[in-house]
């Protein structure tokens, strides 16, 4: 008797597979018909986690290559799909073109397309989070806009390639600082601020990227916390720059003895 109820749950559950996988490829077609699926996959090339550029030896890396493997996303799309059309209409899309599947329900079909945009901005974020070298570490405060993640990134000053004051976590940044903290001629603590040094080479480096690029902003970095963002034309006077900075006086003092003793 067990033999044949294991036998009736096994065969059921077989059937359950057969028609999961029967409507995720109706559900795949439907994506690939659209043009969904190349579009999607297209837009994330950046963020390709079989290719994207970060240090393959991170935590981070790895849970991201996980994440948003080929095979999660294309189940994450499957499901916007899924949740948004019945298995009736998935299957007579079949004979239909993209802009008869468009005009059949449109208000279904921008449901779908605002799905796969959500997906899209979670990859376009964490991918460049993972490129950056940000982990988030703590819940966000404004009022302490640095303290909640850390940046794999070398002691420096780095020239920043996008940055939202309210998002700072969402910073780009090259890997390589344009002047990096050995070759500063000092590092000094003034309350909250940080004065550093440079040499006439750096100053003279400093001035020529200036020039190109007035619009932009750099960071201090040390021991993988930003001290600030700053525009990239402050001033330097004597080969000084003083940035002023959030971080506790306390912290800042810490930070800057820090440079002082790999120096």
């Amino acid at each position: 008797m067990k033999s044949i109820i294991s036998l009736i749950i096994i065969a059921m559950n077989l059937n359950f597979e057969s028609y999961d996988s029967a409507r995720n490829e109706d559900a795949l077609e439907f994506l690939r018909e659209t043009q969904i699926l190349e579009e999607f996959y297209s837009a994330i090339e950046p963020f390709n986690p079989e290719k994207i550029d970060a240090d393959d030896s991170s935590n981070l890396l790895l849970n991201y290559k996980k994440k948003y493997s080929r095979t999660a996303l294309d189940n994450s799309l499957i499901k916007i799909v899924e949740s948004t059309y019945s298995e009736t209409e998935l299957k007579g899309f079949q004979s239909m073109n993209a802009d008869e599947i468009y005009n059949f329900n449109q208000d279904k079909f921008k449901i779908v397309e605002k799905g796969v945009e959500k997906l899209y901005d979670e990859v376009y974020i964490e991918g460049n989070r993972i490129i950056a070298g940000v982990e988030i570490i703590d819940t966000p405060n404004q009022a302490k806009p640095f303290e909640f993640f850390k940046i794999n990134r070398k002691n420096g000053l780095y020239l920043i390639t996008s940055y939202d004051s309210y998002l700072p976590q969402n910073i780009q940044i090259p890997k390589e600082p344009f002047i990096s903290a050995s070759q500063f001629t000092s590092v000094v603590p003034n309350g909250q601020q940080v004065i550093i040094g440079l040499n006439e080479i750096d100053k003279e480096n400093f001035a020529q990227l200036l020039s190109k690029n007035q619009q932009e902003k750099i960071t201090l970095i040390i021991n993988n916390r930003i001290i600030n963002v700053i525009p990239f034309d402050s001033v330097i006077q004597n080969n000084v720059m003083v940035i002023n900075s959030p971080w506790s006086e306390e912290k800042l003092i810490k930070f800057s003895n820090q440079i002082k003793n790999e120096n």
